[in-house]
């Protein structure tokens, strides 16, 4: 029986080539959390805040200001070599009263490299009961600072709020955040570019084998937390993963694609642990190209690629 430790992470990169374009991309954060460096008041649920979804982080203020929430995991997929124009954060916010002065932005600054900026594109708006979105920063606007592809595309990017209700008259506001979302505008010279991207889902589908993944969400990223399954002359099912975000402009030709794969196995004996799939996803079907290879996995994790550069499956 060998126990197969799959997948601590499968990523995709492209090369692609274009004439010179702007692009727009927009993407959600995989992970808020309440952080110190400004106020005194915490966030309950802050993992809440990655999607608009109505399920909401909260905080309540009275004369006080929150701590940070801040929000990364944004996984954009800007080209190496892109030329950053701008940034734009929208949260979308609510609070629960507008009496005694309301509630405001205490803090809007973004995150490079894990820490926190010091550039503040709070504003003045006094918050409603109802859901609004409000942006901060925009499209031509780099927050007092020069950025490149890879500081955006980083785990550790993104953007930290914080709320307050300066008056202490009146009863407390809770403060009610569903989303903080950045957009980012760029542009970049015609040439080839390659891009690579984590997915943001996995999951175990039927399709092929009998053997379902456990914890397949764990294969998002290279992090050394596994999405695993057992065979013992068997076979697994498909680990599908989806939610790339790439931002490829439209008018690119895609010139190849490449399918990186980070697995190992426990145990090397009775023949090995092999793929036994590798195929793309396209309009969320399996396709039936397949680029498994022969390699037997060992007990260390190694990243095989599948595809290719100039490999369109």
């Amino acid at each position: 029986m060998n126990a197969l430790k799959n997948a601590l992470w499968l990523g995709i990169g492209l090369l692609m080539s274009h004439a010179a374009c702007a692009v727009t991309v927009t993407a959600s954060p995989t992970t808020c959390a309440t952080i110190a460096g400004i106020g005194t008041v915490n966030w309950s649920n802050p993992t809440r805040a990655i999607s608009s979804n109505n399920s909401y982080a909260t905080a309540a203020v009275d004369g006080t200001t929150t701590r940070y929430l801040r929000c990364t995991g944004y996984n954009f997929a800007i080209p190496t070599g892109a030329t950053i124009n701008g940034i734009t954060v929208s949260v979308e916010r609510r609070s629960n009263r507008i009496t005694d002065g309301g509630s405001k932005d205490a803090a809007m600054r973004l995150v490079k490299a894990g820490v926190i900026g010091t550039t503040d594109r709070s504003t003045t708006t006094t918050y409603t009961t109802a859901d609004v979105i409000e942006a901060h920063g925009g499209g031509a606007d780099l927050w007092g600072d020069a950025w490149t592809a890879t500081e955006i595309n980083a785990a550790n990017f993104g953007a930290a709020f914080a709320a307050t209700k300066a008056s202490a008259a009146g009863p407390s506001h809770t403060v009610i955040v569903d989303h903080v979302r950045i957009t980012v505008d760029y542009s970049y010279a015609p040439g080839a570019y390659s891009v690579t991207a984590s997915p943001t889902t996995c999951a175990s589908i039927a399709g092929i084998g009998t053997v379902a993944w456990a914890r397949p969400v764990r294969a998002v990223s290279s992090n050394n937390s596994y999405a695993t399954a057992t065979v013992d002359g068997t076979t697994t099912r498909y680990l599908r993963c989806l939610g790339y975000n790439f931002a490829i402009p439209a008018g690119a030709s895609i010139n190849g694609i490449t399918v990186n794969v980070e697995r190992r196995s426990n145990r090397t004996t009775n023949g090995g642990s092999k793929d036994a799939a590798m195929r793309l996803v396209k309009a969320g079907v399996i396709g039936t190209t397949d680029r498994s290879t022969t390699t037997t996995y060992t007990t260390a994790d190694v990243i095989e690629a599948h595809g290719g550069v100039n490999v369109l499956w």
